[in-house]
């Protein structure tokens, strides 16, 4: 129900019933000296047949009789009082009751009302819609200030409380409106009062909601799934058939007693027995419950916008679940969505929304029916982007019109968010997870329609529906404790169970758990939340529950073996290492071991593994039978090329070495970037396509979801930036005669993978459908494409003197130091490539210059013989780039891991050692 109905005052309809009555009264007096037909004693009210009210221009002997004032008179008293002293007992009675009420209202203490607008409306005194953010602060840009206290929307609790309000409100002025009538009409033949009509009526309704809970509980008994589907279905589907003559005829008055059914209604389920399980299923079958109505005109709306076949809606399904991460599926009930939505369907396409009888007549849902209406809506949205075409055929709708793919699926999202907001709650933990549905599912199509940074603030809203409810704080809340050394710095805890955290077994933690995991995880896949702002970092939420080993394993189990598959399993296994158990780091020493050992303990995830297939590809002979390549073969590339992501994107961290050389990182990343596409080649070597024309690419689009190819092009687009930035280094210092490492060697060597992976991407026949209408997909291989001319065109000093060629390329860029050769490459580009790579993949532009600031120092720092930095004891140790005592930075370093599937492989022991030596005899911590 709209807020603005439920602020509406309920009685407006009373002063013109009061008025009515106030204007008969003249009347009523001049009917006492007449002869009406009036319905016997014995006879029922809701039995008889209405009769039309008798005038004082009935009948001419009426005229009369009135004329010669008779004292007979309809009113069964034993005397006749005069029109004076009725005057007289009527203002005596409402005086009485002026001087009660007013008596009452001083005692009564002042009702306690809280503000449900936001802060910039509340202060302006103006009205707020209760959106987060509001439309008025988004159209006068006071949106930070709106977010800051936004609109607190009345919870199901206060509705109901306001529905109560107004019915006791309305009991006390019918209440006061028949003690009048009586005053005036105190025969008991005459037409029953408004209270007496609802009494009447009420029992009429009791009556039929008995009959309906006698069947509703055999209908429990003989199917419990379907038990809630079919009690609403029951008891809206009645109101739709045609009435026959057999039935007691409606109260004139009808419209008043429909405010009592909510009275009634919770009758119904209370005398059924409850479930007996966890707290969801609890709070489930209490959404079950819950009633909303719906105007047969919203019924019409929402009808129109579905497809005329469900196999339209399972296919676009399809589409939709083809795109996501293999770990929604672990998290999100896609199947109990399918499942109640098809039954909502079945509602609606049975609705005779064309009968102009039933215009008036409003349509009950329950609460559960319309979440999951709202969530296939979503999901017909993000299923049908991936549908190649512009238009749909006039059938495709129950709307017979021709019907274009942007204008459909921006209004299945319109009314998607009409329903979501009919239904918007925050008080329970079922209103909680689909809110989170809700979410993560539209999220999939702003991602895959670059529009993700556009509507950003969808998640820091969905983030303020959680810190409302002081339940799901509470539950997320980490409150283990940590272990300490002797200094009192956190530390790692051991894998010995006595140091392990325990978290609770409920069914609803670990539900909600996965969910939040899912939130934290969006909130570093895109920094730009971060940057402008993420409540995560609230003291509400500042303290909640991190993806840990010990919370995942609470929720997936030891080594994630409760996943659902074996990508999922690897995930939670790399989340794993994202967050330290102690959640907090506060010297420099502890942060450089932490996020070293994160890099380390990722490298040791797949080593045995990659060991395999290097011996199964690599070391064949020409005597034994061409390796096949197989689905697991292909699984193993898509994990690795996670952990490859991993190893080449978070490289601005590294500024907190800025003491030394941090010869370790460095090491990874450059070994990294040169092996990034190694194991993808690999296998697309020895890859026998089925169809003419396709490649690995294909192959794992038709396997796998889509999900995975975008870690594919996220690496293209670092390593691009790499040699871009790399290519400009040479050309500035070419004329140096000394390099610490012959990066001049590396450049030619990841040149080459590079455009020959881009070019099996960008000839993939699929690659080449989602090319042609899928945004993503669209702007980053334009911006490799637009990157590759740049290294194409463009020759570096090398380049030039190892070829004859006259071919004319485009002119270097002359810049004078880093920040300049930003500016003129930026123009080199198409603004909305531009704006892609640094809000989504760099979350700002100032993430972007720090990433491309640390590689551009490592550039100029292998390429000169400038010292090593640092002066403190250690010194002498990185002057040469030591990384342990057994490991250098240097070009046999280089070429060693030159053709490998991963980049350097280091453990933990490497990590205590390259500390001793580079690290703390060179900060002050």
């Amino acid at each position: 129900m709209d807020i603005r109905t439920l602020t509406e005052d309920p009685t407006q309809q009373i002063p013109s019933t009061t008025s009515a009555t106030g204007t008969n009264i003249p009347q009523s007096r001049q009917m006492e000296h007449t002869q009406p037909e009036l319905v016997p004693n014995n006879e029922s009210y809701v039995n008889a047949t209405p009769q039309p009210r008798p005038t004082s221009t009935s009948s001419t002997g009426n005229d009369n009789t009135s004329n010669q004032g008779t004292t007979q008179s309809p009113s069964p008293l034993p005397q006749v009082q005069s029109t004076q002293s009725t005057h007289t007992n009527t203002d005596e009675n409402i005086s009485s009751y002026n001087y009660d009420h007013d008596a009452h209202n001083l005692n009564k203490p002042k009702r306690q009302r809280r503000s449900y607008s936001c802060g910039p409306c509340k202060m302006l005194k103006i009205k707020c819609d209760l959106q987060i953010p509001c439309t008025s602060c988004k159209k006068f840009k006071r949106v930070n200030r709106c977010l800051l206290q936004p609109p607190q929307p009345p919870s199901q609790e206060e509705l109901s409380k306001i529905k109560e309000r107004k019915k006791r409100t309305m009991h006390k002025r019918l209440k006061t409106s028949n003690d009048i009538v009586h005053a005036f009409h105190d025969d008991q033949n005459s037409i029953p009062s408004l209270l007496s009509s609802i009494n009447s009526s009420s029992k009429l309704m009791d009556q039929h909601q008995r009959s309906f809970l006698d069947q509703s509980v055999q209908a429990q008994r003989g199917n419990n799934d379907n038990y809630a589907s079919t009690l609403t279905r029951q008891s809206q589907y009645s109101n739709l058939q045609p009435e026959t003559n057999n039935e007691t005829p409606a109260h004139p008055i009808t419209h008043i007693t429909s405010n009592f059914d909510d009275q009634v209604q919770p009758r119904l389920f209370t005398e059924n027995q409850k479930p007996q399980g966890d707290l969801l299923n609890t709070l489930l079958y209490q959404d079950y419950q819950k009633i909303v109505e719906l105007s047969m005109v919203d019924v019409k709306r929402i009808k129109r916008l579905l497809p005329s076949k469900f196999e339209a809606i399972e296919r676009l399904y399809q589409l939709y679940i083809n795109t996501i991460n293999s770990v929604f599926l672990d998290t999100q009930d896609h199947d109990e969505i399918m499942r109640v939505g098809r039954l909502v369907y079945e509602k609606l396409v049975s609705i005779d929304d064309e009968n102009v009888r039933n215009l008036s007549k409003s349509i009950e849902f329950n609460v559960v029916e319309l979440r999951n209406l709202s969530l296939m809506f979503l999901i017909l949205a993000s299923g049908f982007l991936f549908e190649n075409m512009e238009n749909v055929s006039c059938n495709f709708l129950f709307d017979l019109r021709t019907i274009y793919k942007a204008d459909l699926i921006e209004d299945w999202v319109k009314i998607a968010k009409f329903i979501k907001l009919r239904l918007l709650s925050y008080e329970s933990l079922t209103d909680l997870i689909y809110l989170m549905d809700w979410y993560l599912i539209i999220k999939n199509l702003y991602t895959y329609d670059n529009q993700i940074i556009e509507n950003y603030l969808e998640f820091n809203s969905l983030l303020n529906y959680l810190v409302l409810n002081n339940g799901f704080i509470e539950l997320m809340e980490d409150t283990g404790g940590e272990t300490t050394v002797n200094d009192g710095t956190p530390q790692p805890q051991g894998d010995d169970e006595t140091g392990r955290r325990s978290y609770p077994t409920s069914r609803e933690f670990r539900v909600l758990g996965k969910y939040w995991i899912q939130l934290r995880m969006i909130d570093l896949e895109f920094t730009f939340f971060q940057y402008k702002g993420s409540m995560l970092v609230s003291n509400q939420l500042k303290n909640s529950i991190v993806p840990h080993k010990d919370v995942l394993e609470s929720m997936y189990g030891p080594k994630g073996e409760l996943a659902n598959s074996s990508l999922t399993k690897h995930q939670v296994a790399v989340w794993s290492l994202y967050y330290t158990r102690s959640g907090q780091s506060t010297s420099i020493r502890r942060i450089v071991q932490d996020y070293l050992e994160l890099y380390s303990n990722a490298s040791f995830l797949l080593k045995d593994d990659l060991a395999e297939v290097e011996t199964k590809f690599c070391k064949t002979g020409e005597q034994t039978a061409v390796p096949q390549v197989t689905i697991q073969d292909v699984e193993l590339l898509l994990k690795n090329q996670q952990i490859l992501l991993l190893f080449v994107r978070w490289l601005s961290f590294i500024r907190i070495e800025s003491n030394y050389f941090p010869s370790l990182r460095y090491s990874s990343f450059l070994t990294t970037m040169m092996n990034l596409n190694n194991h993808f080649n690999l296998l697309d070597k020895y890859y026998k396509a089925e169809n003419s024309g396709e490649n690995l690419v294909d192959y794992i689009l038709r396997n796998f979801s889509l999900h995975f190819i975008k870690a594919f092009f996220q690496c293209l687009t670092y390593q691009s930036l790499f040699l871009i930035f790399l290519k400009y280094a040479l050309v500035r210092y070419s004329k140096r005669a000394t390099f610490k490492i012959r990066l001049d060697e590396v450049y030619p060597h990841v040149l080459n993978s590079f455009q020959t992976t881009l070019s099996k991407f960008i000839t993939s026949p699929k690659i080449k459908e989602y090319h042609t209408h899928i945004a993503q997909f669209v702007v980053n291989i334009n911006f490799l494409i637009d990157a590759n001319h740049i290294l194409n065109e463009e020759t570096t000093e090398f380049e030039r003197q190892g070829k004859d060629s006259t071919t004319q390329h485009k002119p270097l860029l002359e810049f004078q130091n880093l920040a300049d050769l930003l500016r003129q490459l930026k123009q080199e580009f198409d603004p909305g490539q531009w704006e892609f790579i640094t809000d989504v993949y760099f979350g700002s532009r100032d993430n972007f210059f720090r990433y491309v600031e640390k590689e551009w120092d490592l550039f100029q720092f292998l390429l000169s013989s400038d010292a090593t930095p640092g002066d403190g004891p250690g010194a002498h140790l990185t002057k040469d780039m030591v990384i342990t005592n057994r490991l250098r930075f240097n070009d046999e370093f280089v070429n060693f891991h030159k053709g490998k599937l991963m980049g350097l492989v280091f453990d933990n022991n490497d990590v205590r050692e390259y500390m001793k030596l580079n690290v703390e005899p060179n900060i002050d911590d």
